[in-house]
This record gives C-alpha cells, sequence and structure tokens, in this order.
C-alpha cells in the first residue's frame, strides 16, 4: 500500500506497451468519428431542402390554387 499514488498524470499508470494506446482516449481521428461535423439544425435543413415533397416541380400550382380558392370561400375544411 506504500506505492499508492493519489493522481498520476496521463499516461503514466497505463501500463501499455510501448506505442499502445487505450482505445477511445482521442488520440486518434477514429476515436471522434461517431461524432457528426454538422449541426442537427443544419443537417435537418438540408433533408427538408432536399426532399422530394418541397421540389419545385412536386408541387402542383393548379391544384395548390384550387384549394386555395376553396379554403376562402369555406367549401373546403383544412386539414
Amino acid at each position: 500500500m506504500n506505492n499508492l499514488k493519489k493522481d498520476l498524470a496521463r499516461g503514466e499508470g497505463n501500463r501499455l506497451a510501448p506505442g499502445a494506446t487505450l482505445r477511445g482516449e482521442g488520440n486518434s481521428p477514429a476515436d471522434h468519428k461517431h461524432v457528426s461535423r454538422r449541426a442537427p439544425f443544419l443537417k435537418k435543413r438540408k433533408e427538408v431542402k432536399d426532399g422530394l415533397q418541397y421540389q419545385a416541380d412536386a408541387i402542383n400550382r393548379d391544384r395548390e390554387a384550387d384549394t386555395s380558392a376553396k379554403r376562402r370561400n369555406k367549401d373546403v375544411k383544412a386539414i
């Protein structure tokens, strides 16, 4: 019990082979591969922007105008 040390410097108490590192210690880029490089909002924005339902040719302008006119006249109920 006399050999116990309260504080160890980084890498001092690991007793690894020379040149080896602990897995997931953060020394290599592979340890950070699971972290997204894009903020969640930007990721969602790109998904929405690239979504097929938001593409210009996916919207039927005539049908949209007809439905809007009917809603103004209270002929149809909004979903």
